[in-house]
């Protein structure tokens, strides 16, 4: 692991990308790697089109996704959760009020 962000027991494996369009905003979210009861966890998973990178991240730590037991999801947005299928053996965790207002924007009521 780094010592970069003055935590030696976290790693950021992809660095975010904010943008901003015409049409709203858009980017990519930062992925982080860290320890969570003495077993490997993601905080996010990133965007689909960075999956190449983010298993290269995790090579270059001589880790697959298989070793991978958590991934913590900050909420549902795209470039959040589209990784998620490579993590079959990990526990996932996100808020209840993420997942009820899911639920609210595919019943149509996202306000």
């Amino acid at each position: 692991m780094n010592e970069r962000n003055g935590f030696d027991d976290i790693d950021v494996l992809l660095s975010g990308i904010p943008g901003k369009t015409s049409r709203g905003f858009l980017g990519y979210c930062t992925v982080v790697l860290f320890l969570l009861d003495g077993e490997w966890a993601l905080f996010d998973t990133g965007h689909q089109a960075d999956r190449h990178l983010l298993v290269d991240a995790l090579t270059q730590r001589a880790l697959t996704p298989a070793d991978i037991k958590h991934v913590v999801l900050s909420h549902l947005h795209f470039d959040h959760i589209l990784n998620l299928p490579l993590f079959k053996r990990a526990k996932v965790y996100i808020s209840q009020a993420e997942l009820d207002y899911a639920k609210l924007v595919c019943e149509g009521d996202h306000h």
